[in-house]
Order: C-alpha cells, then sequence, then structure tokens
C-alpha cells in the first residue's frame, strides 16, 4: 500500500470504523519469522529488548482473551492504535505542554519510527500503524484524532474513564510522585482543546480544585512549558528519574506507603 495515497481524514475513517472489528491477538506474524541478527546489531541488548516486547505482547494477547471470556471486548486495532497515539501524540502536536522543547526534524522521524517498529511488533498491521506516513502526516492525523476520538469521550467524564486513569497514575505516581490523578486529568483535558484556544498556562477546569491544587497545577505547567525549555533543568530532571528508578530497585519507600513492603518490589530483569 502506497501510504501516500490515502487522505489523513480517510485513515482516521478507516481506523475507526474497521479497526474494531481485528483482535491484536491475531496479528502475531512478527513474532513467527526469523530473528538472526545482522552483524552489526548488539545482541545483548536485542535480547533484552526482545524479551520485554514478547512479555508486552503476551500480556496484551491475555488480556484480550480475558476480555472474551469475561463477556466484554478484546483488545482491537483500534485500541491498540489510540494507545501508540498516547505515546506519540501528545509530544508531536502539543509538544510544549509536554515539556518537550527543540525538537529537530531528524529527532522527530526518529521517534516516528521507533513507534512504528513498536506498535508492528506488538500487532499493529501496517494498514492501521499510525506511524506509517510521512512526518506531516502523522502530525495531521493526531489532530484529527484529538477531534474526533479523544475530545468527545474525555468531555463524557465517563465514571470508568475517571476510575482506570486513576489507576494509572497511582501505579506511576511510584516512579514520577509528583504525579496526581487530577493534575493529569486537567492537564490531557486541555491538551485535547482546540490548539487555538489554549493558553500558555491553561486553568484546571475538568476537575474541580481548590485553592493549593490550582497553584500546584499551574507551577507544574509552567515547569513542562518553560523551565523544561533549559538544558539544565532537564538534566536535572533526568537525574530525579534516574534516583527513582534506582530507589525502586532497591528501596521502593513511596510504594511502601501505598502497598506494604511486599508489593513494593517491582522485578527489573528484562
Amino acid at each position: 500500500m502506497d501510504f501516500n495515497d490515502i487522505s489523513s481524514q480517510d485513515y482516521v475513517d478507516l481506523l475507526l470504523r474497521e479497526g474494531r472489528k481485528i483482535r491484536c491477538d491475531n496479528t502475531s506474524e512478527a513474532f513467527k519469522t526469523q530473528t538472526t541478527l545482522p552483524s552489526y546489531y548488539d545482541k545483548r541488548l536485542f535480547k533484552r529488548f526482545w524479551k520485554a516486547i514478547s512479555f508486552i505482547k503476551h500480556m496484551h494477547n491475555s488480556s484480550s482473551k480475558g476480555s472474551i471470556r469475561a463477556d466484554s471486548n478484546p483488545i482491537n486495532q483500534k485500541d491498540m492504535v489510540l494507545s501508540q497515539f498516547l505515546f506519540l501524540g501528545f509530544p508531536l502536536v502539543r509538544s510544549e505542554m509536554c515539556g518537550f522543547h527543540g525538537i529537530t526534524k531528524e529527532e522527530r522521524e526518529g521517534f516516528i519510527h521507533f513507534w512504528r517498529v513498536i506498535g508492528y511488533l506488538l500487532g499493529i498491521e501496517e494498514r492501521f500503524n499510525l506511524c506509517s506516513f510521512p512526518t506531516h502526516k502523522v502530525i495531521d492525523i493526531c489532530d484529527i484524532l484529538i477531534d474526533q476520538a479523544f475530545r468527545p469521550e474525555i468531555q463524557k467524564k465517563l465514571p470508568l474513564m475517571l476510575e482506570t486513569s486513576n489507576y494509572v497514575c497511582t501505579a506511576v505516581s511510584t516512579v514520577i510522585p509528583e504525579l496526581t490523578t487530577t493534575f493529569a486529568l486537567n492537564h490531557v483535558y486541555n491538551m485535547v482543546q482546540k490548539m487555538r484556544t489554549i493558553k500558555k498556562i491553561p486553568d484546571p477546569i475538568y476537575l474541580e480544585t481548590n485553592f493549593i491544587v490550582g497553584f500546584y497545577y499551574k507551577c507544574m505547567v509552567f515547569m513542562m512549558v518553560y523551565l523544561m525549555s533549559f538544558s539544565i533543568f532537564r538534566s536535572i530532571k533526568n537525574g530525579i528519574y534516574v534516583l527513582n528508578i534506582l530507589i525502586l530497585r532497591t528501596f521502593p519507600i513511596f510504594s511502601f506507603f501505598k502497598y506494604g513492603i511486599a508489593d513494593s518490589f517491582i522485578n527489573f530483569s528484562m
């Protein structure tokens, strides 16, 4: 297929219409092919990468089949692509609001190629893969997905969506302690608005907040929009995250308070 032949809107229509019909556990061809590596590959690094990807693929398939057994919906191509968007869509079309500054053309292309490969290995068909297009079209598709897939659903404030978001933020907060559910939902809501309507430092209006929580939100956005543009600040933040992971490996003190000592240690062997 020539990916330049389909318009951005036609791709989104295809994804939302046909993508829901194909289960992700039906697309495992990438894991049946020969995995002999070229001589220039770092075999030790690739082995660790392949182990991690295989584990994630297995978890996706198990969850999908478990949903079927529970008389629910399996994970389909549409679900996978919308999840793919969450990893690369906002950094591409709302860069500053995510703390990304000064991204070069080559970095953007490499970022898209990386997620194209990951998507393929996890079972996304090429015709649905968000990253199978030139950079400008990927960005255009991301804007359409925000308008037609994300904003309408987020505005509904469905209890299941709010509950699931809380679980995700609670888990991630053990690595990023400053992340809260209130901040995350308010920020995502602001990011899915029309670009021309978004203020540089928007107000937290999705979930009700008091003065302290609202002030905290504005401080976090200020950090991403302004402070993260400085290399020294990004280096400090990266150092903090490396320290957090080291703590999780050895003495996960933040997790002790939430989950207890027995359930706080994470297996980093992959």
